[in-house]
């Protein structure tokens, strides 16, 4: 958990809550969702396992509703090849990095990596 950077909460999130994401039609459009968040991804990291923000992750897929997005990054996260961390430095943080960061475990995670295991 060290090595990765994962929370022990991460490893117990709690179940989501009954709603769209948990439809067999939505299942299929949650796949093409984490499609388009990694080709969003290969498009903004400046290498292959490179941090990328969630305010510029969401700026460039900004036609995705909130919580569709919100559900395909947090199955992303259940990836073994994606990590999500937040911010060292919470007094950097603009308001928009705030609005976008994505709550996994009672933590807000703002960057996500992807290609890193």
């Amino acid at each position: 958990m060290e090595r990765t950077d994962h929370r022990l909460g991460d490893l117990f999130e709690p179940e989501p809550p009954v709603g769209a994401a948990e439809r067999p039609e939505a299942t299929e459009a949650l796949g093409g969702v984490e499609s388009r968040v990694r080709g969003a991804y290969t498009e903004l990291a400046r290498e292959p396992g490179g941090w990328v923000s969630l305010t510029d992750l969401r700026r460039r897929l900004s036609e995705l509703p909130r919580d569709l997005m919100d559900d395909a990054l947090r199955s992303l996260n259940r990836q073994p090849d994606v990590v999500m961390v937040p911010e060292d430095n919470q007094k950097a943080l603009r308001a928009e990095d705030r609005e976008a960061a994505l709550v996994i475990s009672d933590q807000h995670k703002h960057y996500l990596a992807i290609g890193v295991r």
